[in-house]
């Protein structure tokens, strides 16, 4: 049988950002959201493929923007589709993190579906973009390509002074340096994944160039339109981790910046860690034996009560 490609094929991806994927097909596809579709189709579309048990939070939409709210924090999506989808926790010392729309595509104002799902169509019908806030305080951001003609690359930036640090695992840590040395933590993106309109995986991955993140999707004969793919984007409300690379955990081993801890963090945390100084050293010792760095976790935001412990790491920002 002759592969079938409908006239216009969608395919999403998402940063947790959610993706939609791309490539012939070798059975009938769904009709896929047109321009004047309501957005509750985009909605359902990924509804139906998108992996895990996380909930889409219900939206206000009022003045331009929609706005989420969990017990983790507020998502607040301005329906402008070139303005940036900001993560905020209800914690006011926690800095918010920002997230850009692919920038390579153009996007319609926002519409917003009956489950919370704002849809930005784009001019060209090459790539749609789908923003989801999730129940654990993340946020999904997908792309839904129209044929194997549209995109297959999408590029993200997240505002100012982020630097992107690729773990072992596959995610992405987003990461703010901090005056005198190490970076600590912002946000995490999830493992990219792609699934098309029969649930079957497609292929994607991340590359970090510079400051942006892209995620490719790469189809193939036996895929389905439309594809969705994700990367999502989490803001990290539970823990603050502070990472050192291979140069700054030498000198935490021989005690020349232990007392400046208290300077990264707001009081009592940064403080109190300093103290016990002697344990950052005592695991900054151990993690430069094995070509290793070290990474401090603060479980909690101060100056709420917390718990702390210094930890090795290697991989991304350890260099």
């Amino acid at each position: 049988m002759k592969p079938h490609t409908s006239p216009r094929a969608a395919v999403a991806g998402t940063l947790t950002l959610a993706l939609l994927g791309l490539g012939t097909t070798a059975a009938a596809a769904e009709d896929p959201p047109r321009v004047d579709d309501p957005p509750d189709a985009t909605a359902a579309l990924v509804a139906k493929v998108a992996p895990g048990d996380r909930h889409v939070v219900d939206v206000e939409a009022r003045g331009g923007v929609a706005r989420a709210s969990s017990a983790a924090g507020t998502t607040t999506v301005p329906l402008d589709g070139g303005a940036a989808v900001v993560l905020e926790s209800r914690d006011a010392a926690v800095p918010r993190l920002e997230v850009n729309l692919p920038e390579n595509l153009a996007l319609r104002d926002g519409a917003v579906a009956d489950d919370g799902t704002v849809v930005f169509r784009s001019y060209d019908g090459g790539a749609d973009v789908a923003v989801q806030s999730l129940d654990d305080g993340s946020a999904r951001v997908q792309t839904i390509t129209s044929s194997p003609e549209g995109p297959h690359e999408f590029t993200y930036t997240f505002g100012d002074d982020i630097v992107l640090s690729p773990n072992g695992d596959g995610t992405i840590e987003l990461l703010a340096p901090l005056d005198g040395g190490g970076a600590i933590s912002r946000g995490t993106i999830d493992r990219p994944w792609a699934a098309d309109a029969t649930g079957r995986p497609v292929d994607t991955h991340y590359t970090v160039v510079g400051d942006s993140l892209v995620q490719t999707v790469r189809p193939d004969a036996e895929t389905t339109y439309p594809v969705v793919a994700d990367p999502r984007v989490e803001r990290g409300f539970g823990t603050t981790t502070i990472r050192f690379t291979k140069k700054e955990t030498r000198r935490l081993r021989d005690g020349a910046t232990a007392g400046l801890i208290s300077a990264w963090l707001p009081f009592p945390a940064g403080a109190i860690i300093a103290t016990a100084s002697y344990l950052v050293r005592r695991q900054a010792k151990s993690a430069a034996a094995q070509g290793k760095c070290v990474k401090i976790v603060v479980y909690g935001w101060p100056p709420s009560t917390f718990t702390w412990w210094p930890h090795t790491y290697s991989g991304g920002y350890c260099k």
